[in-house]
């Protein structure tokens, strides 16, 4: 794997996106259980690469906002004297370290490589050191819809990685229940954690209509 890249995993800690998120409204256990599991999702997938990686979240990110507060990650992990720099975050169940690999090999002949989410915004993004301009970046449209064709547009050659969702809120977790048969492991990992708190009513009912057999399975083990 090559040395010169490294990852940064760009989030808050599971106790403080609770403050600032709500995936389940009417269950405060299932909320912070969730929040944990897409933390250490992410996490665990970031490790298995055997990239050199470096956490960011509430406790070391320097800004005053989300732009200035990643930007400031990068121009950090870039000053280390690493020559590609790639970040995710944490609220994508579906990615994989075989996206974070994906990404440094292309990074290899490419300048800028992303991944967008359904939603518009990216999982995943990374930059040559010799393309990362720092107010440019800092300038992008970060948390937003636009994010994802921004950076097309901004950056003249963009590597693509596959789309993936997002979940920021109640309505995207909903939307589990709607995915294919083929659904990845991570996202079936946290439906089996929503199913196992039955006293929900919102998502028991989203549930019943997932006839898939990994949700009476227990080979994913216990939240």
């Amino acid at each position: 794997m090559n040395s010169s890249t490294a990852v940064i995993y760009f989030a808050r800690s599971a106790g403080e996106e609770v403050k600032h998120k709500v995936f389940c409204s009417s269950n405060p256990r299932l909320n912070d259980a969730i929040a944990l599991q897409l933390y250490n999702h992410s996490h665990t997938q970031v490790a298995k690469t055997g990239l050199p990686f470096f956490c960011y979240t509430e406790k070391n990110q320097q800004g005053s906002g989300f732009s200035e507060k990643l930007s400031n990650a990068f121009l950090e992990v870039f000053n280390k004297g690493y020559q590609a720099v790639i970040a995710i975050g944490s609220d994508s169940p579906g990615i994989t370290s075989r996206h974070i690999t994906d990404a440094a090999q292309q990074l290899c002949h490419n300048k800028v490589v992303a991944g967008a989410t359904k939603q518009g915004g990216c999982y995943l993004i990374g930059v040559q050191k010799q393309a990362f301009d720092y107010a440019t970046f800092k300038e992008l449209s970060w948390q937003t819809c636009q994010l994802s064709e921004q950076i097309i547009n901004t950056f003249s050659i963009v590597a693509l990685l596959p789309v993936l969702s997002e979940i920021n809120k109640q309505s995207h977790l909903s939307a589990l229940g709607q995915v294919s048969s083929k659904i990845k492991a991570s996202i079936r990992r946290l439906i089996v954690l929503i199913n196992s708190y039955r006293t929900n009513c919102f998502f028991s009912f989203k549930l019943l209509a997932v006839p898939h057999p990994f949700l009476s399975s227990n080979i994913f083990g216990r939240a």
